[in-house]
């Protein structure tokens, strides 16, 4: 029969099973949110990228970690609200012991009571009264140990909830410090935008520069076509005036001919002037001899012819004389004119020379100015090959740091990285070249210049030989420097035409050189500090969350362990402290029953549901034959038996568990 009462007196603890099992459904059921982080917990690829598609995979990449970031906050906050659900799971734990503590009490205050009512009624039974006590203490010390025992797990649960709140704080601070590396990351992003922004400005301006030194290459070209016509002029005008020198020649020639001549005739009218004075002469002579009176009428007549003669010749001398004297005048004009003329085309030709001088000293200011501007250039040459080496300063730094899937990755760079600075130091060779081919350029130009002073010398020293002599010698000479003049601007224009245009080869092979060397070094210099950049952070804070996350894991299940434990342990406290109870009212309601006969009136007002409702008829119809003592010796009994049955039940409820 009591087999059969007992399961049917504890249905309170059947119900708190229940909802004790509900509640470890309910922490099971949490249990495994807390252990999806695990499950949730990113796996960072860290293989290097070997193919440039893969690099061109980076920012999807990137974009993948901030995902990844972004869900492993919301894993975090979501073991933020776990561990205050398990404080609000121990702060119920902890009402429940206080309300088991005060359960305690008020059972050691009926257990006073029924012991001060045992010891009144009879002194017989103190020897059983003392052995209830002693079990009572025996149960009450188990009690207290085991309470013990739950306190002491309690606060080493207390402990690792406090560690675990450390640990989440830490956590908290190191996400602080990430969200500041991120944003002092993206204040050197910045930096690194604006002083790209102002290298791109500095390009621009140098571009510009360019610009107008093409236009005044082209200026330049302009007068030296200007100067070359200048030149064709000038030799039209050199070759009119050797014409007109020939024809001034001819002229002379013939001049001194007819004068040659003239001189020859007037020698012979001077000889038959003489010869007929001669003549006359004698016939003035025999003019005074009266004998020859008969023919004096025939010399009368050769004298009138002979004067007639003379008369005419010097007629014609005087006609010859005049002539003469008109084409020595013309000659002389005509030579005045030539000399004229070629004092006009010296003019020109020394005003020609001096623009021409105008124009080398404006090529040697630009040839000056380009040669700033490459010294300017290498300077650039040489900031950008510092921060290079600066780059790889960071790059061998970050290699040490980094992890090892990104070795290819960084391998790579250092690749690119010697590729420009070969490109670098192929361009110094160029730079170094066209240096030393300036140099040259300026020797042919000084020695252009020092020709030019020779020239102008000769010129003066032709000048002042002109002003001395006036001779036909004069003129050879003259034209001997002409022709020499000539043949030295045609090389002269042939050389400027070279230098001109090996300048502007050298220009633009420097402004490709330069280009291609600041494009590949910023394009180097972006692509690698990104990429690096980003990927060492990301795949850092990223292993670090993770690891965190998963610690952080593993105490909420070490938590929510203890606490599970924590709570069987109280459920089991909670059943045997309903026991106890029970025993204790059914033991005190039997003691009291036994000396005024209303036992079943006091379990009833007791508990409806306690053990002395279930046993009511078995125990009246026990109480109803036997005297007072046997009455109590059986009940006794069977609270003995009935709390070995709530120990068997505690035993299998705990193997169930």
């Amino acid at each position: 029969a009591a087999t059969l009462e007992v399961p049917q007196r504890t249905p309170k603890t059947a119900r708190q099973l229940k909802t004790s099992g509900t509640e470890a459904d309910n922490s099971s059921s949490q249990s495994p949110l807390t252990k999806t982080p695990k499950a949730r917990s990113p796996k960072i690829d860290r293989r290097s990228p070997r193919t440039p598609t893969s690099e061109k995979k980076r920012p999807g990449r990137v974009s993948e970690m901030e995902t990844q970031l972004a869900n492993l906050q919301e894993e975090l906050k979501k073991a933020k609200d776990q561990l205050s659900q398990s404080e609000l799971f121990q702060k119920r734990a902890h009402e429940e012991a206080e309300e088991a503590k005060r359960q305690l009490v008020e059972m050691s205050e009926k257990l006073q009571d029924s012991q001060r009512q045992l010891d009144e009624i009879s002194a017989s039974e103190e020897s059983r009264l003392q052995e209830l006590r002693k079990i009572s203490q025996d149960r009450d010390r188990a009690w207290e140990s085991e309470l013990e025992a739950v306190q002491k797990h309690h606060s080493v649960d207390s402990a690792a909830l406090a560690a675990a709140m450390n640990e989440v704080q830490k956590l908290k601070t190191q996400l602080e410090k990430a969200v500041d590396s991120e944003a002092y990351q993206a204040k050197y992003a910045e930096s690194t935008h604006n002083e790209m922004l102002k290298s791109k400005l500095e390009l621009s301006e140098t571009l510009a520069i360019v610009e107008e030194l093409k236009t005044q290459l082209k200026d330049s070209q302009d007068s030296e076509a200007r100067a070359l016509e200048i030149v064709s002029q000038t030799r039209e005008q050199l070759e009119a005036l050797k014409s007109t020198e020939e024809t001034l020649r001819l002229e002379k020639a013939k001049a001194l001919e007819a004068y040659e001549s003239l001189t020859i005739e007037l020698e012979k009218s001077k000889a038959q002037v003489d010869a007929l004075e001669e003549t006359v002469s004698k016939l003035q002579v025999n003019d005074g001899n009266p004998d020859e009176d008969d023919g004096d009428e025939d010399d009368k007549e050769e004298l009138n012819r002979v004067k007639m003669e003379v008369e005419n010749l010097r007629g014609e001398l005087e006609g010859a004389e005049k002539r003469y004297q008109e084409e020595y005048i013309q000659s002389t004009l005509q030579i005045r004119s030539a000399y004229e003329l070629v004092e006009q085309a010296k003019t020109e030709s020394w005003e020609k020379v001096s623009i021409l001088e105008a124009n080398l000293e404006n090529s040697k200011a630009e040839f000056e100015d380009l040669k700033a501007k490459l010294v300017e250039k290498e300077e650039k040459l040489q900031n950008i090959l510092e921060e290079n080496k600066q780059l790889n300063e960071k790059l061998e730094k970050t290699e040490l740091t980094a992890v090892k899937d990104t070795e290819q990755a960084r391998t790579e760079s250092c690749q690119k990285v010697s590729i420009l600075e070969a490109n670098l130091e192929k361009s110094k060779a160029e730079v170094e070249d066209l240096n030393a081919k300036l140099a040259e350029k300026e020797e042919r130009l000084q020695n252009i210049s020092e020709e030019n002073k020779h020239l102008n010398e000769n010129l003066k020293k032709t000048e002042l030989t002109e002003k001395a002599t006036e001779d036909t010698t004069s003129l050879k000479k003259l034209e001997a420097d002409l022709e020499d003049m000539k043949r030295f601007m045609f090389e002269k224009e042939a050389e400027l035409q070279n230098i001109t245009e090996e300048n502007e080869r050298l220009k633009m092979e420097k402004s490709q050189v330069n280009n291609e060397a600041v494009a590949s070094a910023e394009a180097a210099k972006t692509a690698e500090k990104e990429a690096l950049m980003k990927i060492d952070y990301l795949t850092e804070e990223a292993d670090k969350s993770s690891k965190k996350v998963v610690r952080v894991t593993e105490q909420l299940d070490l938590a929510q362990a203890a606490n599970a434990e924590m709570e069987t342990e109280l459920r089991r406290l909670k059943v045997q402290s309903d026991q106890w109870r029970k025993a204790a009212e059914a033991a005190a309601a039997m003691i009291s029953g036994g000396n005024n006969g209303k036992f079943m009136e006091r379990t009833g007002s007791l508990d409806s549901h306690t053990i002395g409702g279930k046993l009511n008829s078995p125990l009246s119809e026990d109480m109803e034959d036997e005297s007072p003592k046997k009455k109590n010796g059986n009940m006794l009994k069977k609270i003995g038996v009935l709390l070995k049955k709530g120990q068997n039940l505690y035993v299998l409820e705990g193997k169930k568990l």
